[in-house]
């Protein structure tokens, strides 16, 4: 089986904040972990959005605690259908977009 690796769309409103964004694996089958370090001094809390390729909000996971550094948030996508999903992140410091293949 063949799967389109189809690239990310990092947008942000503040790209000095997060560095090294990933989601892995990517594509997947259901379970991802997004992965990214966190820059400014302090810790904050954050929200973190799934989004399907109609623009229909699907899930919010609130509130998310960010560290200073690295950080992991697991990320469930197995009861979705195979599609494109775009995994926002709402922090105080900007937003960042994150898009997701699901097969």
């Amino acid at each position: 089986m063949t799967h389109a690796i189809i690239p990310h769309a990092l947008n942000n409103t503040s790209s000095t904040n997060i560095s090294n964004l990933s989601v892995s694996p990517n594509p997947t089958s259901g379970f991802a972990t997004l992965t990214f370090d966190y820059l400014p001094s302090a810790g904050v809390s954050a929200t973190i959005k799934i989004i399907n390729s109609h623009g229909t909000l699907l899930q919010t996971i609130s509130p998310v605690s960010i560290a200073n550094g690295s950080n992991s948030i697991a990320i469930n996508l197995s009861s979705y259908t195979a599609g494109v999903y775009y995994i926002e992140i709402i922090l105080p410091t900007g937003n960042y977009h994150y898009s997701a293949v699901k097969y």
